[in-house]
C-alpha cells in the first residue's frame, strides 16, 4: 500500500508527514540523476545556470531590424 493511501485511509497526521518526505526523497532522487546525465554526457556542470544560457536579443532590437 502506499503511503498516500495509507494516508488517504487513515487520515492519521503521520501518514501523510511520510507521504511528503517519500515525495521529497523521489524529487531529490530524480533531479539528481538529471543532473549526473548532464554532467556525465557534456562535462559541463555550468549548463545548469541560467547565466551561461543564450540570451536573446531585446525585443526593441528585433522590431527595428530592416524595419
Amino acid at each position: 500500500m502506499t503511503s498516500l493511501n495509507k494516508y488517504r485511509v487513515s487520515c492519521d497526521i503521520q501518514h501523510w508527514k511520510e507521504f511528503k518526505t517519500n515525495i521529497c526523497i523521489a524529487k531529490r532522487n530524480f533531479l539528481n540523476k538529471k543532473i549526473y546525465k548532464i554532467v556525465s554526457s557534456n562535462k559541463r556542470p555550468w549548463d545548469l545556470m541560467n547565466w551561461v544560457r543564450k540570451k536573446s536579443i531585446p525585443t526593441i532590437e528585433s522590431i527595428s531590424y530592416e524595419n
